[in-house]
């Protein structure tokens, strides 16, 4: 017969990196949180060992999305574009009224738009040829723009895109 001793031993033994693992992942978004609030790049190492730690049916967009946007922050706009793009295919798709989302304030309109930044970053990086990741831009918050403040952040990139297939007269 199994003492308690033993019982407890193994109790311990089982439940001590149970309770690790759920501390880190409570603990490092929130200290990756404060990293990126200060403007400091060790937000994109915090966010990275969430991303690593937390099981993808656990809100699992969260964690890309914010190792997307603080790897955005910090001009990696590939590795940004990449996490976002992981983002947005594990998060829950929202309500939609004649194809537009009716809760823009939502998280797939959250990791929509950062996607859509990233997209733009990576066009005008790459200046004329980035055309169509401008557009992507546009296709990619198209469904959030149901408010004047995402209606005009398409419209900003419309004319981004616009400028960037323009040739330049003064080469």
């Amino acid at each position: 017969m199994v003492s308690r001793k033993k019982w407890a031993i193994g109790g311990v033994a089982v439940l001590t990196p149970l309770i690790v693992w759920t501390g880190a992942m409570v603990a490092l978004p929130m200290l990756g949180k404060a990293a990126f609030d200060s403007g400091s790049s060790s937000s994109v190492t915090r966010y990275q060992w969430a991303v690593d730690i937390t099981p993808g049916f656990l809100e699992g967009w969260q964690a890309p999305y914010n190792l997307g946007t603080a790897q955005l922050a910090h001009d990696r706009q590939d590795a940004g574009v990449a996490n976002l793009e992981l983002a947005l295919r594990r998060v829950r798709r929202a309500e939609r009224t004649q194809g537009q989302i009716a809760n823009t304030e939502g998280p797939e309109c959250k990791v929509r738009a950062n996607l859509s930044l990233g997209y733009e970053a990576q066009g005008k990086a790459a200046g004329k040829s980035g055309a169509k990741r401008l557009q992507k831009a546009i296709d990619t918050i198209q469904p959030c723009t149901s408010s004047k403040k995402n209606k005009d952040e398409q419209e900003r990139q419309k004319k981004e895109k616009k400028e960037a297939e323009t040739p330049n007269p003064n080469p």
